[in-house]
């Protein structure tokens, strides 16, 4: 069952380690005095977040017996048919509402100062970033009702979310190893990931937003209508 559960989380899991913004914060901190350490606690902030929302999902879901009865396993795959055609909708809104030039827009101007916060707000903003992640919540309350669809019980379906969301972090911790790999070598190469990044966030996102919201929604319509 473990593998089942795993098979249910990767794809997600790599979607959600793909955000740009929140990748850009983490390359912020990493080229900060003491970045590594800042990389870490900021990735420990989205991690919690995300963990005790899979946790909450999870449970929810289970008391719901979503995996025992039908009609209510059909509610789960109604669900992610919903956040398909959300994440798809969201593919038209990041196009129609593209910045002219990313480098002015408001959200990398505020994440240009996280370097100079203390470490327990760098923590506070890990979550609250992780929290309005427009993408990996309604994806984390999709993939946890599928977890716990496939009857693996409570515990393997705990374990995946916490599989999901390490997966989701592991983008953000990547500045502070390069940092402490390659300390020459890393302001020239996380310099060179931030502009890239911020470059295509919009054509990043919207590719992200098509391919999880049509697997959400492939998946979805089978059970429905066999």
């Amino acid at each position: 069952m473990f593998w089942t559960v795993l098979g249910e989380v990767l794809t997600p899991g790599l979607g959600a380690a793909l955000s740009p913004m929140l990748i850009v914060a983490a390359i912020v901190l990493g080229s900060a005095p003491s970045g590594p350490r800042k990389v870490f606690t900021f990735s420990t902030g989205v991690f919690v977040v995300m963990a005790v929302i899979g946790m909450l999902v999870v449970l929810g879901a289970d008391k719901a017996e979503v995996a025992t009865v039908p009609s209510r396993s059909e509610g789960g795959h109604i669900l992610g048919l919903i956040v398909g055609i959300l994440l798809c909708g969201m593919a038209w809104l990041t196009y129609k509402n593209r910045p002219t030039n990313s480098e002015d827009s408001s959200s990398v101007k505020r994440l240009n100062s996280l370097d100079a916060l203390p470490y327990p707000r760098i923590f506070v903003m890990g979550m609250v970033l992780g929290l309005v992640n427009v993408k990996n919540i309604p994806l984390e309350i999709s993939v946890g009702t599928n977890v716990v669809q496939t009857g693996a019980g409570v515990p393997l379906s705990l374990i995946g979310m916490l599989v999901f969301s390490a997966m989701a972090c592991s983008t953000l911790v990547t500045p502070g190893v390069i940092v402490l790999a390659a300390p020459e070598k890393s302001t020239r190469i996380l310099g060179h990931a931030r502009k890239v990044l911020i470059a295509n966030n919009t054509a990043i996102m919207i590719v992200l937003y098509l391919m999880l919201g049509t697997n959400l929604i492939s998946k979805s319509l089978g059970p429905l209508f066999a």
